[in-house]
């Protein structure tokens, strides 16, 4: 296995993924606004500047939504499979650069092999290679760019090909994500050159050659969406979307040290190497990387990974827009990592350590056969027991393989993981659509503006939840006045907004008649008409009115 590290890992996502793309819609409400996006992009061709309802949508570049397009393209359709291949895709892209990124800062085959292990056997990284989002791209690209500059600066001449190459890929993780994509890089290569004092290097010939593989794409997109859009859109993108999410975020703002106990969290179960490491010896010098990892201490590969976690961690750090998914930009490092210490751990505590992790499961196996009383929608979690009932092979070989190497313990709760992941997200994640999925309210309001009656819907910040299965735009309110200009309009309509606005709103005008109601998340919508007696509506199907 470890002569191509790549293969086992490849084939344990294979089947975590392929059997699930149907399994799932795209899901409230960032997957049903990029649904959206998608659809506008295919149907009206707004392939540079990305449009979502009436208006543009600056919040997001466009490289994503094209791969998104090549494969509706290439499967003639754009129904919610087309999401979930790409969701695989980035997947698979960002399993193998992080397998070749090991090879590539000079550790030996088996961490290469061990890395790839180790998110296959993370549930955080198995879920979002079920769920539609840019995340893994834009890592997979930043990555790539991470290492191609480490390739660069290690030449005994500063490469042009490494540093063309390095600073291309940041280019395309700015145009998947923003300008995280090229910070995260180039930040950590000029930390690394500050530790080195190769600062001058900065400015070598290969270095200014290469940075052109990012101004010019970046000068053609700012150009041509100028072009379309205007200053307007590109004072939102690098200001509201940009520099207003950095410093400014009350929705989604959190401490300085959120992603220091977040981070432990979603690299469960691997995250428990913490409490396992000779610390006083890691302190006080006595033991340190060369004695963990195995690397020779001259290695700078070791010194690179070190650098680009940090730095990475102490950017996303300082922003005031805290979110999990900025976490994934850090997961190809902390793998590696894991995968050096775990298979260069002393055999004694190696094996305290996969004691800790077979306790871990069997905790959560005891608990999942209670998850449905635990969660917001009891009704519709299924196959906990079969869920549990598969956790517990899995948790006889991982018994077994305690004793045994790193590569074989890692092997076998790889396989477990992908063993638990089949009844998760065929039968329980599917379940989940009756309170993640707009489709029902999306398809009624479509049915609505079909037959030229008014359909709308009132969210203070959520634009284009319902568009992608309404078909067509539902025009969106984030002022109750508009609601009230409607009705004036048109004689006969529906609309949707949160029941808590509804309690909330004191000025309703007369008329109005809540028609149905549905959970969406955390929140219940409701689904209200208004208009006269001859005023005739699409019927709706039960159970869905209230």
């Amino acid at each position: 296995m470890a002569r191509h590290p790549v293969l086992l890992p490849c084939l344990l996502l294979a089947v975590q993924t392929i059997p699930a793309l149907w399994a799932k819609d795209v899901w409230f409400s960032d997957e049903a606004r990029h649904a959206a996006v998608l659809l506008q992009l295919v149907e009206h061709g707004h392939w540079l500047v990305l449009h979502l309802g009436d208006g543009f949508y600056p919040d997001k570049p466009p490289l994503y939504f094209w791969l998104l397009a090549a494969i509706a393209y290439v499967l003639n359709s754009t129904e919610p499979v087309i999401f979930m291949v790409g969701a695989a895709i980035s997947a698979f892209a960002f399993l193998i650069a992080t397998v070749r990124a090991a090879g590539g800062f000079g550790f030996h085959r088996t961490t290469a092999l061990l890395a790839g292990l180790l998110l296959v056997g993370n549930y955080y990284f198995i879920s979002r290679a079920h769920f539609p989002r840019m995340d893994l791209l834009f890592a997979t690209f930043i990555l790539l760019s991470h290492v191609s500059f480490y390739r660069a600066v290690m030449a005994k001449r500063t490469s042009i090909v490494w540093s063309t190459t390095a600073f291309f890929l940041a280019a395309l993780a700015t145009l998947t994500k923003g300008p995280v994509g090229f910070l995260l890089p180039f930040a950590g290569l000029l930390v690394f050159l500050a530790f080195e004092r190769r600062l001058k290097d900065l400015f070598s010939r290969a270095m200014m050659i290469g940075s052109l593989a990012f101004l010019i794409p970046m000068a053609l997109y700012l150009l041509g969406v100028y072009s379309v859009a205007g200053r307007e859109f590109i004072e939102a993108i690098l200001i509201d979307q940009t520099l207003q999410r950095a410093v400014a975020t009350p929705r989604l703002a959190g401490p300085v040290y959120y992603y220091l106990h977040k981070l432990p969290e979603i690299f469960l179960p691997w995250s428990l190497l913490i409490f396992f490491l000779p610390w006083r010896a890691i302190v006080t010098g006595r033991s340190g990387g060369p004695a963990l990892t195995g690397q020779p201490s001259g290695s700078g590969g070791l010194r690179y990974l070190l650098i680009i976690a940090v730095t990475s961690l102490l950017i996303i750090s300082s922003f005031d827009y805290k979110i999990t998914f900025l976490l994934i930009t850090l997961l190809p490092q902390v793998a590696i990592l894991c995968a050096l210490l775990i298979g260069h751990m002393p055999h004694r505590r190696r094996r305290w350590l996969f004691s800790a992790i077979v306790l871990l499961y069997a905790g959560a196996t005891a608990a999942i056969p209670f998850a449905g009383q635990l969660t917001l929608w009891p009704d519709h979690v299924h196959g906990e027991g079969i869920v549990a009932l598969s956790m517990l092979p899995v948790i006889a070989g991982m018994v077994w393989a305690a004793r045994r190497s790193a590569l074989v313990f890692c092997t076998i709760a790889a396989l477990g993981a992908t063993i638990v992941s089949l009844p998760y997200y065929l039968i329980t994640v599917r379940g989940l659509d009756a309170v993640m999925s707009t489709r029902e309210l999306g398809t009624y309001l479509g049915r609505v503006a079909e037959n030229d009656q008014s359909a709308v819907y009132y969210h203070p910040f959520r634009a284009g939840i319902f568009d992608y299965h309404a078909g067509t735009v539902i025009p969106y309110l984030d002022d109750l006045k508009g609601i009230d200009e409607r009705m004036r309009r048109n004689p006969c309509g529906v609309f949707a907004m949160r029941a808590s606005d509804w309690a909330r709103w004191d000025a309703k005008p007369a008329g109005l008649t809540i028609i149905a109601e549905r959970r969406l998340d955390y929140e219940t919508y409701v689904l209200v008409r208004w208009g006269t007696g001859s005023c005739r509506l699409p019927d709706l199907a039960l159970p869905f009115p209230v």
